[in-house]
């Protein structure tokens, strides 16, 4: 296994740890990656999580992988986790999604809200 393989499944598994210390199992996609049937590195949770963890940070190719990966997926939405440069903690990485995989997350978002307020909070009265 190169180092840079090794690397990456190291940062996978950080973050497979990390979701369940925090109450969220998942297990990892079945390798050789990528398979038709595999939607990005985390499984189990009903989106797609990719993780990167590589010196060079190109946000634009990481979000259009992820954009080709949700479409080939059942979901609607996704994320990519990327390893900060000397941060060891999942808790501290970044997490990046387009615009368009990012309103799904916003709408649900707005409906746990609606849910938890009055009606009159948080919304945008016209007139």
């Amino acid at each position: 296994m190169s180092y840079a393989t090794a690397k990456g499944y190291r940062a996978e598994r950080a973050v497979e740890l990390w979701l369940a210390a925090n109450g969220y199992a998942t297990y990892p996609a079945a390798r050789p990656y990528p398979r038709p049937s595999d939607f990005a590195d985390h499984q189990g949770l009903p989106l797609v999580l990719s993780t990167k963890d590589r010196r060079d940070c190109t946000l634009s190719k990481y979000v259009d992988e992820l954009e080709t990966i949700v479409d080939r997926s059942p979901y609607a939405t996704g994320a990519v986790i990327h390893k900060r440069p000397g941060r060891g903690s999942p808790n501290q990485w970044y997490v990046t999604m387009s615009g368009r995989l990012w309103l799904p997350q916003l709408a649900a978002f707005v409906r746990e809200h609606d849910s938890r307020t009055s009606p009159e909070r948080g919304r945008i009265v016209e007139g």
